[in-house]
C-alpha cells in the first residue's frame, strides 16, 4: 500500500504533469483525487482530466494526470500572487491491495501541515552525516535496494541522483531539486 498527499504549486490551466509509479504487483484500488474508474487508454492532456489514471497491467505501472485545467474542487487560488490564473493542485494519492471485504482503505493518522517553501534548516540527500545520524534509517546511507524513511519534521533536498530503493516512506518532505 502507498498513500501520500502532494501539492503542485502555481499551475495554470495549460500546465500538467503525468506521474508514474512502477509497482511490484497490481493494487486492487487507486484514488488520486477521488474514486473513479481507470482509463483504458494512455493519458493525454487533450482527453484526460485532473485525477484520471491508467494502469499498464503488463508492467504494473500506474500513470495519473495532474492538471491545472477545470479543477475547481482540488485547486486553490494562490492568495497574494501576481498571477490570478495560477493555482495550487492538491493530490491525495492512495493505492492499496484489499484485505477487507468491500476493499476499504486504512487511513493514515493526520499529519502536521508542511511549509510551502524550503525552511531555513534542511538536509541534503548527499549529506552523509544526516543519514548516519538517522535512527529511522538504521544510521545508514541509502544504497541501491535500501528501505529509506524521510522522518516527520524533516526536509530533505535531493541534490544528487537517488539510488533505486526497495521502499521509500516520506513522513516529512522530499524535495526534488531542478537540475
Amino acid at each position: 500500500n502507498i498513500s501520500y498527499t502532494s501539492t503542485f504549486y502555481g499551475f495554470k490551466e495549460e500546465d500538467y504533469v503525468i506521474v508514474s509509479h512502477n509497482f511490484t504487483q497490481n493494487p486492487d484500488m487507486f484514488k488520486v483525487i477521488d474514486m473513479r474508474n481507470g482509463s483504458s487508454n494512455p493519458l493525454s492532456w487533450n482527453t484526460s482530466k485532473n485525477g484520471d489514471w491508467h494502469l499498464e497491467a503488463n508492467t504494473s505501472t500506474l500513470y495519473y494526470l495532474v492538471s491545472g485545467r477545470n479543477d475547481v474542487q482540488q485547486s486553490q487560488p494562490i492568495s497574494g500572487t501576481l498571477d490570478p490564473d495560477a493555482k495550487d493542485v492538491v493530490i491525495n494519492f492512495q493505492a492499496y491491495c484489499c484485505i477487507l471485504q468491500d476493499c476499504f482503505p486504512v487511513h493514515p493518522p493526520s499529519r502536521k501541515p508542511v511549509p510551502r517553501k524550503r525552511p531555513a534548516t534542511y538536509n541534503l540527500w548527499s549529506n552523509d552525516s544526516f543519514w548516519q545520524s538517522s535512527r529511522e534509517n538504521n544510521y545508514t546511507i541509502p544504497h541501491p535496494g535500501a528501505n529509506v524513511v524521510i522522518p516527520e519534521g524533516t526536509w530533505v533536498v535531493a541534490d544528487t541522483d537517488i539510488p533505486p530503493m526497495e521502499s521509500l516512506i516520506i513522513w516529512g518532505v522530499l524535495e526534488l531539486e531542478d537540475k
